[in-house]
């Protein structure tokens, strides 16, 4: 009986978000939301499209904040489903920069700037999503013969020891 209520609700979550009639949850009380696969399903796929957790969260029969984080640690599939829909959606906010393009030759700086902006935003939220494939890479090797080396210097020379 409590897994047909849970596809009901995570069903009528999907029809509204097919239908863009997207509806707010109302306010007041946040009911409790027992971890089903079709949920897991449901978010990881809106996370993959862009969606934050804030958006999801807001949207009519779906659980909340709270909710989602415990599910993160409980459930492991979830876990797995969440990793995947944050490296997806690294890669629309790719797709993004790379669609972007530079025909606006008699725009304002304020335009400019404003798209420089929204650019630097998406490659920031890029590089963290998926940090091994958009990340900054920083790659320090050293030949095994010899050994990369620090050498700090301050400046400050010593006298060699003298036996005596």
């Amino acid at each position: 009986m409590v897994t047909g209520k849970i596809l009901r609700r995570a069903q009528t979550a999907l029809d509204l978000l097919e239908d863009k009639k997207v509806e707010k949850a109302p306010t007041g009380t946040v009911p409790i939301f027992k971890y089903h696969e079709a949920y897991g399903q449901i978010i990881s796929k809106l996370v993959s499209e862009g969606k934050t957790i804030k958006y999801i969260t807001e949207l009519q029969g779906m659980p909340s904040r709270n909710q989602i984080s415990n599910w993160l640690v409980k459930h492991d599939e979830f876990s797995k489903m969440m990793d995947q829909a944050r490296k997806d959606r690294a890669e629309v906010h790719f797709d993004e920069i790379a669609e972007d393009k530079d025909e606006d030759h008699d725009a304002s700086k304020d335009e400019v700037q404003a798209r420089k902006l929204k650019l630097d935003r998406l490659k920031f939220l890029a590089s963290k999503g998926d940090p091994d494939r958009f990340g900054d890479r920083t790659k320090v090797s050293g030949d095994s013969d010899a050994p990369l080396q620090i050498v700090v210097s301050t400046g400050i020379v010593r006298a060699p020891k003298v036996e005596e």
